[in-house]
């Protein structure tokens, strides 16, 4: 199921343009930078396909220092500031997973790579592979591959026909996908997501059922939420990044509270 036309891909891609920076005359440079970031995540993967060995060098993370040209504006953090209100504005203010709506601290929100960088380096600056995640799913997905074996090797971005095997944020409707219930009071979140394709549930399986077992054992642990929110809060600087012992962490909590649930176990 595709739900994403080439009109609607063209109209957003000329929306964006026109959106790249906060100011209309650093716009132009704004995109010939990012083509030239494009070129050189095309680079790495031309060299990575030759069997040398990986750069040691993070593009994405290279792109937020980049203030070389701060004069004019056109400086790392700003691309991506715009890069990120642009999308969250597209996703009507909802993460591009679990459709819970993004607190406005950046943290919370951190651009997401839908077929992850570290495998997927060639599409490290591709505008469709671009999204806004909330901190719980990016943390959760990490640089899990959801895509088939046959998308690894290609150049080009694959078109929405292509992802029959996973849920894209950017080339399908989550409501088409994916059905859930949400109960929200002043202190509990508690969302339960039922896949209704083979999208969806995939999504589900690999995401939003640990989503929502994390959304139950935080509500009964106050002090784990806090911690968490803490450790949230510390990976604001570097879009979520964690250290490796806090990614650890993460990891563990995940598989700890998803183990809750096929246990049928509810904390109190």
């Amino acid at each position: 199921m595709v739900d994403l036309t080439q009109e609607a891909m063209d109209a957003a891609r000329a929306q964006y343009e026109g959106d790249c920076h906060e100011r209309e005359t650093h716009r132009k440079k704004t995109l010939e930078h990012l083509a030239t970031q494009n070129a050189a995540a095309i680079a790495e993967f031309k060299r990575r396909q030759k069997g040398l060995p990986a750069s040691k060098q993070d593009l994405w993370s290279k792109l937020t220092k980049h203030r070389k040209s701060f004069k004019s504006g056109v400086t790392g953090p700003l691309i991506r500031k715009a890069l990120r209100a642009f999308l969250e504005r597209e996703q009507n203010g909802l993460c591009c997973y679990c459709q819970r709506p993004l607190v406005n601290i950046a943290y919370a929100k951190p651009i997401e790579h839908i077929l992850p960088r570290a495998t997927f380096v060639q599409y490290t600056f591709h505008f469709w592979n671009l999204a806004i995640a909330c901190f719980d799913c990016n943390q959760i997905k990490l640089d899990h591959v959801w895509a088939s074996v046959d998308k690894r090797d290609l150049e080009e971005y694959p078109a929405p026909a292509a992802f029959t095997e996973m849920y894209h944020p950017r080339f399908h409707r989550f409501a088409e996908h994916v059905r859930f219930i949400r109960v929200q009071t002043n202190d509990h979140l508690v969302s339960i997501y039922r896949g209704v394709s083979d999208q969806g549930r995939h999504l589900c399986l690999n995401l939003l059922k640990d989503l929502s077992a994390r959304e139950i054992v935080l509500n009964s642990n106050p002090e784990l939420k806090g911690a968490l929110e803490v450790i949230n809060a510390h990976a604001s600087s570097n879009e979520g990044a964690l250290a490796p012992e806090l990614e650890a962490f993460h990891q563990a909590l995940a598989k700890s509270t998803s183990q809750l649930i096929k246990n049928g176990a509810m904390p109190r």
